[in-house]
């Protein structure tokens, strides 16, 4: 196993972490998504466009797992699971909006 970090809030690192990844691993047998974020009750729209916690939760680690289809492809039995220890993803109220 060969954990990786990258900052889900810029999905720039994801594009770079997965051309790294599979630059390295031509053969994936198992990603682990377990990127989260806490402790944050108001909206934070990132330099994508999208709110924090759903550009973390999901849109990131979808990029992730779409970026590794081919070295995922090669192996006998891929696997892509998803942790997040029962943290929900519901997004902030945005302040002001109708």
């Amino acid at each position: 196993m060969h954990p990786v970090a990258a900052d889900f809030a810029h999905l720039d690192e994801i594009v770079l972490l997965t051309r790294q990844i599979a630059a390295e691993h031509p053969v994936l047998d198992l990603i682990v998504n377990a990127a989260t974020i806490v402790g944050t009750d108001r909206c934070v729209i990132t330099e994508n466009g999208s709110e924090l916690a759903v550009q973390v939760h999901r849109l990131a680690p979808i990029l992730l797992t779409r970026g590794l289809v081919e070295p995922m492809s090669r192996a006998s039995a891929p696997r892509v699971l998803w942790h997040h220890d029962g943290i929900s993803v519901v997004p902030a109220q945005r302040r002001g909006a109708d």
